[in-house]
Parts: C-alpha cells; structure tokens; sequence
C-alpha cells in the first residue's frame, strides 16, 4: 500500500468536522454505525501522523456523508454558531480578554433588545393614543349633553312665555317648573365647565406635535381685544387635528408596532427552538431580518385587509390590534387574506 505526504487541508478540516459530529452524536444519544465511527477515528489517527493512502481517503469521505446524514438537520456550521467560543487575541478591558459569546447568544440578545425597545415604544404611544381618545371621547359625550341641555331650557322657556301670555285673572306661579328650569341652568354651567376643562387637557395632549404657529384660519377674524374669543376658537380648532392625529396612530402606527412586537416574539420563539435543537446557524439570521420587515409590515397591512368586519371565525372576535399581532407573528395569516380577496375577484 502506497503513502502519501497530507498536504491536503480540506482533508484535516473535514476530519475535525467529523470529529465535532460524532461528539454531538454521542451527547445527543444518535445511534450511529459501528464502522462509521471507526472510520473517523481511524482517519483521525492517520492525518496525526501524515501518513494516508488514497482509497482510506475516500472511505473516510463515504463515512462522513454518513454521519452528516445521521444527525441531519444538525450541520458543523449551526455547532459552531451555538457553541460559546472566546476571542484568543481579542480586545482587552482593564487587562482582562473580553470574552465573546456565540453567535446564536449574539442573536438572542440583538433580538431580545428589538423586543424590548419596541415594546416600550408600544406602550408609549398606546398610553398616548388611549389618553388622547378618552379625552376626545368625553369632550364629544360633553357636547352632546350641553346640547340637549339648552333644548330642554328653551322648552321651559317657551312654555313659560306662553303662560304669561294666556289672559288670567291671577297668574299662579309654577315653583316646580322654574325649580327644573334652575337646575337646568346649573348642570349647563356644569358641562360648559366640563367642556373647557376637557378643552384644556386636549391642548395639554396635543402638545407633542402642535406648534403655536399652527394656522388657525377661522380664529384669525378675531381682533386683539377680543384674545379670550380667539382663545376659545383656537381650543376648538385643535378638536379636529386631534381627531386626524388619533385616527393615524389607529390605522397605521399601532397596527405596525404591533406587526413588529408580534415578529419579535416569532424570532425569539424559532431562535429558542433552533438553539435548543443545535440547528441555529448565521444564515438563519437572513430569515430572521426578512421575517422582521415582513412582520412589521404585515402588522399595517392587517389593518386594511383583516378588520373584524370582514373576519371570520375567532378573528371576528378580535380587535385590529391582535389582528396586526397576530400578522406580525404568523405572516402567513395576511397572504391567506390576500389570496382570498384575489381568489374572489378572479372568480
């Protein structure tokens, strides 16, 4: 049997890959074949001491095809990426080697801050957007109820002009009527007061994106000796910018952070499972990124496709808000929709 020099390094490479296989394989408890074992060790053995022959070559290649089909989907390369390695010459802190982590750890803490901050943001703006709607909320209830308020104050007026009108010898005074007509009066203070406190705290909200230079086209006919007039319009001019502002955030702002939130929580879920089945690699990390685009957009495009009018099932049930989760974490669910719609008008 003739031997040659190893100058190969491919061949050492895929020996040290075989070797970490058979290591995973046996801590993972994959029965494997005798000879596929033997002739990884052999070949170990063998480049060690430089000496192989051209046909134990090729059986060692055969052998590691073998093993590699045995603990599919398990690859060296998501081994590697999910094991903790430390950097030999890396950077130094205060005299001490900084240790790096593996790429999967590396995922999970890059993922978990996405999560994180978007949650954050979430809250912010659902806190805003919930405070903004009450507010808008009680100042339309307000205003309905000054309304009927001051109808059923001209009514007593009315009747009580009619009254005086009516030739009778002596007008008997009705205590009970004007005893309503008074406290009608005084909830209509009430509710004006109701009314432009509610005014103020929608001028405190809308402080975030108001600017005082706003133009206020119908207050602009009040002179300057007139300022607590142009006051008064210029609360009620900010009613409908809030309306606009708060239906933006409804449609397209909440629904995306939650398709982001909602994507989030699916990649953290899958690295979890790929971590734990060692089958993590760094192209995994292109899904992930796609997947976040996708999950985010998907969370705005839930808001005009998947909206409980038109849902079925359970998703009849649910709001936009855990319609634009739900598409963020399963994209699927907006193709589904999108098929449907194309499906119908292709019928």
């Amino acid at each position: 049997m003739q031997y040659t020099k190893v100058m190969n390094p491919k061949l050492l490479e895929a020996v040290q890959d075989a070797q970490t296989l058979l290591a995973h394989a046996a801590r993972a408890g994959i029965a494997l074949d005798p000879s596929i074992v033997a002739k990884v060790v052999e070949t170990g053995t063998l480049c060690a001491g430089e000496n192989i022959a051209d046909t134990q070559e090729s059986d060692f290649w055969v052998a590691f095809d073998s093993l590699s089909k045995a603990v599919n989907p398990v690859t060296v390369s998501s081994l590697r990426d999910t094991l903790d390695s430390v950097k030999s010459n890396g950077s130094r802190l205060f005299g001490l080697n900084i240790e790096r982590g593996s790429l999967a750890k590396r995922a999970v803490r890059w993922y978990t801050g996405v999560a994180i901050v978007s949650l954050l943001i979430l809250l912010l703006v659902q806190i805003y957007w919930l405070f903004g709607t009450a507010i808008t909320g009680d100042i339309v209830k307000v205003k309905k109820d000054i309304e009927d308020t001051r109808s059923k104050i001209s009514v007593y007026k009315i009747g009580g002009a009619t009254k005086a009108k009516a030739p009778v010898e002596k007008p008997v005074p009705d205590d009970r009527s004007q005893i309503e007509l008074t406290a009608l009066q005084n909830q209509l203070e009430n509710l004006e007061y109701q009314g432009e406190t509610g005014y103020n705290m929608l001028q405190m909200w809308s402080k975030l994106w108001e600017s005082e230079d706003m133009d206020r086209a119908s207050c602009k006919s009040y002179s300057d000796s007139d300022r607590w007039r142009k006051a008064l319009c210029e609360k009620f001019a900010t009613f409908p910018v809030a309306m606009e502002v708060l239906n933006v955030l409804q449609r397209y702002f909440l629904p995306l952070l939650y398709g982001l939130l909602g994507a989030c929580v699916y990649i953290l879920r899958t690295l979890a499972s790929q971590i734990r089945a060692r089958t993590y690699s760094q192209s995994s990390n292109i899904d992930f990124q796609i997947r976040l685009y996708l999950g985010t957009l998907g969370g705005m495009v839930s808001a005009w496709f998947l909206t409980p009018d038109v849902a079925d099932g359970i998703f009849k049930s649910l709001s936009p808000f855990a319609l634009a989760f739900l598409a963020g974490y399963s994209v699927e669910l907006v193709f589904a929709a999108m098929d449907r719609i194309i499906s119908a008008f292709t019928k």
